[in-house]
C-alpha cells in the first residue's frame, strides 16, 4: 500500500486534521488537490497514528506547499514507523528542510527535483535513517550534514534520467564521505570539478563500500581497473554489465552496445590484467590527453 499525506484545503474544518490518500500503485501523482489514483480519507493526528500502526505503512509521500505545512506534517509523522518518506515539495520554492529532523523512526528519505533549496539538515539526528536519496536538486552544495549519520545507502545525482541526463550537481569536497562510518552503498552522478586523481583517491579510501555506482564514462577503462584493484569485490566496478541483449564496457568512450561476446571477454581479460598491474600502485593513472 502506498500513501500520501497532505494538509486539508483551507475550507476544511479542524486544525488537527490531515487528508490521507491510499493507493496500490507506486507511480501515483499527487498535487495540492489530491491524487489521480488515490482514495482520500480525513484523519486526525491520533487516528492517523493508529492507522499507521495497524497498517505497518512503508511508503509515504508528504505533500507540502510551504514551510509551515512541511513542519506540521513532519510532526505528525515523527513517531510513526515508516520505512520510506518522500517529501513532495514545490520545485520552485526554497524550502526549509530542517523539520525533517523530526522523522525519528524513518529508515529512508528521498527528495526529488527542486530548483531552489540550498541546504539540507543535520541527518546525524535521524538515528534510524539508513538511506538518503537526493536527485535533481542542484543548488545544494554543502553535504557536511551527512557526517556522523547512520546512513548506509547514499544516492546523490544531478539529473533524473527521465527529462534530464546530464548532471548539474557540484560537490567540491567529498571529505564528508570519510565521516560516514556505516556507508556501504554509494551512487554518485556529479559534475567533475576536481581532478580524476582526487576522485579516484577519495573512492579508494572508502574501504567499507559494498556497492559503488558511477556513470560509465566517469573514469577511463584503466582508471576503473585501478579503482577496482583498490576496492576488491565492490559491486559496480566490473569490466562490463549486461543491458538487455548487449554489453556495456565500463570506461570513457568504451563500447556501450557490444554484442560480440568474444570481444567482451577480451575486454574482461585486459581489465583483469590491469587490476593485477595496479594492485600495488598507489598513484592512479591519468586520463590520456585528447588528440
Amino acid at each position: 500500500m502506498y500513501i500520501y499525506v497532505r494538509n486539508p484545503d483551507s475550507n476544511d474544518s479542524g486544525k488537527d486534521t490531515y487528508v490521507v490518500g491510499l493507493t496500490e500503485q507506486k507511480d501515483f501523482r499527487t498535487s495540492r488537490r489530491g491524487c489521480d489514483k488515490c482514495k482520500e480519507y480525513t484523519f486526525t493526528t491520533e487516528q492517523f497514528h493508529k492507522y499507521a500502526a495497524n497498517k505497518q505503512l512503508k511508503y509515504v509521500r508528504i505533500v507540502a506547499e510551504n514551510n509551515e505545512e512541511l513542519r506540521q506534517l513532519a510532526e505528525v509523522l515523527s513517531d510513526t514507523n515508516i520505512y520510506n518518506i518522500w517529501p513532495r515539495i514545490d520545485p520552485y520554492k526554497n524550502f526549509d528542510l530542517s523539520p525533517l529532523v523530526l522523522l525519528n523512526n524513518t529508515a529512508s528519505i528521498s527528495i526529488y527535483y527542486n530548483l531552489k533549496i540550498t541546504k539540507l539538515w543535520d541527518m546525524s539526528k535521524n538515528r534510524r535513517l539508513e538511506c538518503f536519496r537526493l536527485s535533481d536538486c542542484n543548488h545544494v552544495s554543502d553535504f557536511s550534514c551527512l557526517m556522523h549519520s547512520n546512513i548506509e545507502e547514499l544516492t546523490l545525482t544531478g539529473c533524473n534520467y527521465l527529462s534530464s541526463f546530464t548532471s548539474k550537481l557540484h560537490i567540491d569536497d567529498l571529505s564528508f564521505l570519510f565521516e560516514m562510518p556505516k556507508l556501504k552503498d554509494l551512487a554518485l552522478d556529479i559534475v567533475k570539478d576536481q581532478s580524476d586523481a582526487y576522485y579516484l583517491k577519495t573512492f579508494s579510501k572508502l574501504t567499507n563500500l559494498r556497492v559503488l555506482t558511477l556513470p560509465d564514462g566517469f573514469f577511463t577503462f584503466e582508471q576503473y581497473a585501478w579503482l577496482a584493484a583498490h576496492l576488491p569485490g565492490v559491486e559496480g566496478l566490473e569490466p562490463y554489465r549486461e543491458v538487455y541483449d548487449t554489453y556495456c564496457i565500463i570506461g570513457y568512450r568504451k563500447p556501450r552496445e557490444l554484442t560480440d561476446m568474444k570481444k567482451v571477454k577480451q575486454y574482461e581479460q585486459q581489465y583483469n590484467e590491469l587490476m593485477a598491474m595496479y594492485k600495488d600502485c598507489d598513484i592512479p593513472p591519468e586520463k590520456p590527453c585528447k588528440k
